[in-house]
């Protein structure tokens, strides 16, 4: 029989704070299962539990007692470095302001589409990005374009100021509340 091994009680608290931590269901169920397995359970109990082949659950226990919590949590891969490094900040200016106000982009319309940020993207950053490209770009910075919305927009240079200004009330009212 194969167990996970808990050899101290910094181990076992690691192992807890991991548990509250985990913000993925895979990584949650992982962690759990070494738990349980710490426990006692054994591999084919724990297979049926979490309903996984009997392989995995010693692939996760072999990690655990080999690696400790990095072995069954994996590690973000990098990937492919991203084209365009804005940041959350930068894109809210950017949709914050109506496509209209970028002169280059030579459109009249007063919303952002995706293909509208694909072509500013292309026009003033000089990288080439397709509209699906975009939509995973604003999705990782939790940008929810949805639909179009009216936004109101000024050419006023300090538009942004009053703008920020005006959330802050509008947030202090809420708590007040």
């Amino acid at each position: 029989m194969i167990f996970a091994w808990i050899s101290s009680e910094e181990d076992e608290e690691q192992l807890h704070t991991a548990l509250k931590e985990a913000l993925k269901p895979y990584i949650y169920r992982r962690l759990l299962i070494i738990q349980f397995s710490a426990q006692g359970k054994g591999v084919v109990e724990l297979a049926s539990l979490f309903r996984l082949h009997p392989l995995t659950i010693r692939k996760y226990i072999h990690a655990y007692n080999r690696d400790g919590i990095q072995g069954v949590v994996p590690a973000d891969k990098s990937g492919r470095p991203c084209k365009l490094p804005l940041t959350k900040d930068q894109w809210l200016d950017i949709l914050h302001q109506a496509p209209a106000t970028y002169l280059k982009l030579n459109t009249p319309s007063y919303n952002w589409t995706l293909e509208l940020l694909a072509r500013y993207v292309k026009i003033y950053h000089g990288v080439t990005i397709r509209p699906s490209g975009i939509w995973y770009i604003l999705r990782r910075h939790r940008i929810n374009m949805g639909r179009s919305q009216w936004k109101l927009t000024s050419p006023d240079p300090e538009y942004k100021v009053k703008r920020d200004r005006v959330e802050a009330l509008k947030k202090k009212r809420k708590s007040d509340n």
